[in-house]
This record gives structure tokens, sequence and C-alpha cells, in this order.
């Protein structure tokens, strides 16, 4: 798409660059807020699965759009 409409192609990656940062964001900051200093260690044995797998789902999506785009 960036080879056919330079412009266009660019905004589309800038917007999927910026959406799978924001929600990689989001969801480490639920993780963060999820936690409190008494409960640390067992609410993180809990959510480090899901927070790993969100975390890693957002990692690859961000590397396949960026190579994808430009």
């Amino acid at each position: 798409f960036i080879l056919l409409a330079p412009e266009a192609g660019r905004a589309v990656q800038g917007v999927l660059v910026n959406t799978s940062v924001t929600l990689l964001t989001i969801a480490m900051a639920g993780v963060g807020l999820s936690m409190n200093l008494k409960e640390t260690f067992a609410v993180g044995k809990t959510l480090l699965p899901f927070a790993s797998a969100v975390w890693l789902v957002q990692i690859i999506l961000m590397l396949v759009f960026i190579k994808l785009f430009v």
C-alpha cells in the first residue's frame, strides 16, 4: 500500500504503529494498576501469563505492521 500511495501508506503506517504501542501501554498499565503492595506477588503470579501473552502479541503485531508498511 505504501508503494501505491506513499502519502496514504505513511498515514496508515503511523496509525497502526501508534495503535499497537497504545494498546501495549494500556495493557501494561492495567497490569500495574491491578497490583497493590500487599498482593504484588499473588496477583503477579496470576496475571503474568496473561500479561506476557498480551505483551508478546503486541510486539509481534508491531513488528509485522512495521515490516508490511515500512
